[in-house]
Parts: C-alpha cells; structure tokens; sequence
C-alpha cells in the first residue's frame, strides 16, 4: 500500500522492491528472438503456435507477445502506478497553487469567498482568466518563474488550479488521490467550461 492507502508502488525508488523486475530492456526484445543463451527461460517451448493463438485471441485479450504475462502484469501494474503518482502530483501542483493565490488574497485583506461573492456566477473563471485580476497575475509570475513556464501556461495553471479548488472540489480529489488521471480530469474541465 502507498501512502494514499492504495495498492500500488510509494516512490519511484521502491519500484524495485515492489515487483519492478530490473535490468529493464535486457529480457523482453531477446525473448521475441528465440532467447538469449543462458536466460534460464526455454522461449521455444514457450512460444504459442499459429493456431494457438488464434484461438486464444478469441478467448482473452492478446498480450504483449514478446513478454511472458507475468512480466507484462509487473510493468502495466508499474505504469499505472506511475499514472498515479503523476496525477496525485498535478493535483497537488493545482491544490498549492489555488493556496497560494488565496494566501496572496490574504495579504491584501480579502478572502477567496470574499472575492467569489462579489464577482458573481463562474467566478473562478473569470478571476483567473482575466487580466483585471492582478492577484492572479502575481501568482500566474510566481508559477511561471517556479516552474519555468510561458506566462500563459502559467495563467491557464492558475485558472485550472482555481477553477478546480471552488468549482470542482471532487474532481480535485479524486486527482489529488491518483483515483483519475490528469486526461480525465481535462475532459471534465473541457465539459465544465462548456456548460
């Protein structure tokens, strides 16, 4: 269990000791060619036949042909733990960044509730996509220079982060935890925007 209590890898160092087989690269292409001496697997036996493969493509998804199923198994469940870890990472990016434009609100007496009220429906939108909002502006230049980022990706992180933390709070958390993924959570913001 990660510390999200989900079952899956912690950091990317504990791969290894997670089932991660090492020496990536060295195995799998070799098997596809009849084996390298000495790898202690027998490929020929292994390899299906022409009409065993057809036959079990009728009965299950085909997989990787030139990784045994086990090794397959290990590096999808090593990339969708990846998936997990980058999406926890975004959503944090957008929970820390909508922080700190409230902590920025802070500073100058206001809060985010305070600012929403005022501005009416769809606010988050239009506080971080318009250039009246200067508090968005700082935080879109602080972004942009933590980052390394264009001025506009950073405004559009800002409009993201903020529109995720007051108008899309669940979605945000199901990033935050690597329930969804960053794709999933831009189909809901495309559908979002669009309503």
């Amino acid at each position: 269990m990660n510390g999200a209590g989900q079952k899956g890898f912690g950091s990317f160092e504990d791969a290894e000791r997670n089932g991660v087989p090492s020496g990536l690269g060295q195995g799998p292409i070799a098997g596809s060619l009849g084996g390298v001496e000495g790898d202690g697997r027998n490929n020929d036996a292994d390899a299906p036949t022409p009409s065993a493969a057809c036959s079990a493509s009728a009965q299950e998804p085909l997989e990787l042909s030139f990784l045994d199923g086990e090794t397959a198994r290990q590096l999808v469940a090593g990339i969708q733990a990846a998936a997990r870890v980058e999406a926890a990472a975004r959503g944090r990016l957008l929970r820390l960044t909508a922080d700190l434009y409230e902590a920025a609100l802070a500073r100058r007496g206001e809060t985010l509730p305070q600012r929403l009220a005022a501005a009416g429906p769809w606010t988050a939108a239009a506080l971080a996509q318009g250039s009246v909002d200067v508090v968005a502006g700082d935080v879109a230049a602080e972004i942009a220079v933590a980052l390394m980022l264009p001025a506009g990706t950073a405004r559009a992180t800002v409009a993201e982060a903020l529109i995720f933390a007051t108008d899309l709070p669940r979605t945000l958390a199901a990033l935050e935890a690597g329930e969804i993924t960053w794709a999933q959570a831009r189909v809901i913001l495309t559908h979002w925007r669009a309503i």
